[in-house]
C-alpha cells in the first residue's frame, strides 16, 4: 500500500506572486468553464485560478490555525471544485472554502476522514477498486441506511471481505449515487437521535468526496456523481403530515443542509426515475 495522500491530494503552499482575490474576464471565464480540468496538468489560466485560492487558503489558515485543511481538502483538485462551483469568481469560491473550513473544524470532520482512510487502506492507497468498509458507525449506520435509503454500490462478489463493497460506475467513470426520499422511515430517523443521523450523514458525504478526489486522480479528470433519485412512494403533496414525518423531515435537511457548500461540484446529473403520476404531469 502507497503512503497515503500521494502528492496530487496534498496542499500546494501558495507563493508570494498569487493574488487573492483575482478577477477574470468573461472571456477567461468562458475558457476556464470550457477547458478539461486535468488535476496534474492544470493550463496556464487554470493555473492562476488555483494559485489564488492557495492564496486566499493559506492566509486564512495564518489568520485562524484551528481551520487547516486536510490534506485533501487543501488539495487543488478540492479548491478546483470551489472555483467551478461559483463561476470562477474567487472572491466568492474563497469565501465559501473558508467556511467550509471552519464547518469541518466545529462538525469534526476530520476524525470522520481518518477512520474512513484507516478502515479502507487498499482502495486510498492501494489502487483496489473496492472499499472494505462503509457503515463504519456499525450497527447505528446500518439503522441509518435501513431508515434513510441509499447506495453508491454493490457488494463486491471477488472479495472474501465482509462488507467489502464495488462502486457504481457510469460508462464514464462517474460514480453513480442512488437515493429513495419517498422510502424514508420517518420513525427510524427519529429512533436514530439528531447526532447519530447526522453524524452518519457527514460520513457518508465525507466518505464520497474521498472517493471522487481519488477517482480523479486516477482518471486524471473532475470526476463527478450521476445522481439517481428514486420517487417509489414519494408523496407529492405533503400537508398534514404527523408530527414524527416532520420531525423527520425537519432532521433529514438540517444534516444535510451544509452539504452543497462544504462540498461544491459533486454532482453533474440528477436523473429522477418512477415519478409520481402528479409529479410526472407537472411542468
Amino acid at each position: 500500500v502507497a503512503a497515503w495522500p500521494p502528492p496530487a491530494l496534498q496542499p500546494v503552499p501558495s507563493s508570494a506572486d498569487d493574488q487573492h482575490p483575482l478577477a477574470f474576464s468573461s472571456e477567461e471565464v468562458s475558457e476556464l468553464v470550457a477547458a478539461e480540468f486535468a488535476p496534474e496538468q492544470p493550463n496556464a489560466l487554470q493555473q492562476r485560478a488555483i494559485a489564488s485560492m492557495r492564496c486566499c487558503r493559506d492566509v486564512a489558515v495564518g489568520a485562524e490555525p484551528s481551520i487547516a485543511p486536510s490534506p485533501e481538502m487543501g488539495c487543488d483538485m478540492r479548491l478546483w471544485r470551489f472555483l467551478v462551483a461559483n463561476s470562477f469568481d474567487t472572491a466568492k469560491a474563497g469565501e465559501l472554502y473558508v467556511g467550509a473550513l471552519r464547518w469541518r473544524r466545529d462538525a469534526g470532520i476530520d476524525a470522520l476522514r481518518a477512520a474512513i482512510l484507516s478502515a479502507n487502506p487498499a482502495f486510498f492507497g492501494g489502487g483496489s477498486s473496492q472499499l472494505a468498509s462503509i457503515l463504519l458507525g456499525g450497527a447505528s449506520d446500518e439503522q441509518a441506511m435501513d431508515a434513510h435509503p441509499r447506495t453508491f454500490s454493490r457488494p463486491a462478489t471477488s472479495s472474501s471481505a465482509d462488507g467489502a463493497v464495488e462502486l457504481l460506475l457510469d460508462r464514464h467513470g462517474n460514480v453513480v449515487y442512488i437515493e429513495t426520499p419517498g422510502l424514508v422511515d420517518a420513525a427510524g430517523v427519529i429512533g436514530l437521535g439528531e447526532e447519530s443521523y447526522t453524524t452518519f450523514v457527514h460520513r457518508t458525504q465525507e466518505l464520497l468526496q474521498l472517493v471522487l478526489d481519488e477517482l480523479s486522480r486516477r482518471q486524471q479528470r473532475l470526476v463527478l456523481m450521476f445522481r439517481i433519485l428514486d420517487m417509489v412512494d414519494f408523496r407529492i403533496f405533503r400537508m398534514m403530515l404527523p408530527k414524527v414525518e416532520k420531525d423527520a423531515e425537519r432532521l433529514v435537511k438540517e444534516a444535510s443542509r451544509l452539504m452543497k457548500d462544504a462540498y461544491p461540484t459533486t454532482t453533474y446529473k440528477n436523473f429522477l426515475i418512477n415519478l409520481p403520476a402528479a409529479g410526472a404531469a407537472a411542468p
